[in-house]
């Protein structure tokens, strides 16, 4: 089986778990939530392999948070973490094959962070 068979294959077997949808485009897999902006993006490009949390639509969702009286911070930190686990469990299962995996989850999440800060200052 190829990579991208390998990873969409333990993809699969997280949303089965989870609830999430599973989306394959060429050689990207988009692990999502209709309940969610937030988005795990998985690109495969021959050895390497690259997370990506993608958010669309995460202002509008947190006005909606906001209107609804919910914690934002402790939704989005809530959603977040989830995503990141879910990441970490993937790129546990990948590790043994030797594959490159670059981790961009972080610095999306920073930068969710400060898109909430800004909308509730």
């Amino acid at each position: 089986m190829n990579l991208v068979g390998e990873i969409i294959k333990v993809v699969k077997e997280v949303a089965k778990i989870t609830g999430y949808e599973v989306n394959v485009r060429d050689n990207t897999i988009v692990l999502s939530s209709s309940d969610s902006p937030l988005k795990l993006e998985i690109k495969v490009s021959d050895s390497n392999v690259e997370f990506n949390l993608i958010y669309e639509g995460l202002e509008e969702y947190i006005e909606d948070l906001i209107d609804s009286g919910e914690d934002v911070r402790e939704s989005i930190e809530y959603e977040v973490a989830d995503i990141k686990n879910i990441a970490m469990y993937i790129k546990s299962k990948l590790s043994s094959r030797g594959i490159r995996i670059f981790d961009r989850v972080k610095e999306a999440e920073l930068d969710i962070y400060d898109i909430v800060e800004e909308h509730l200052i």
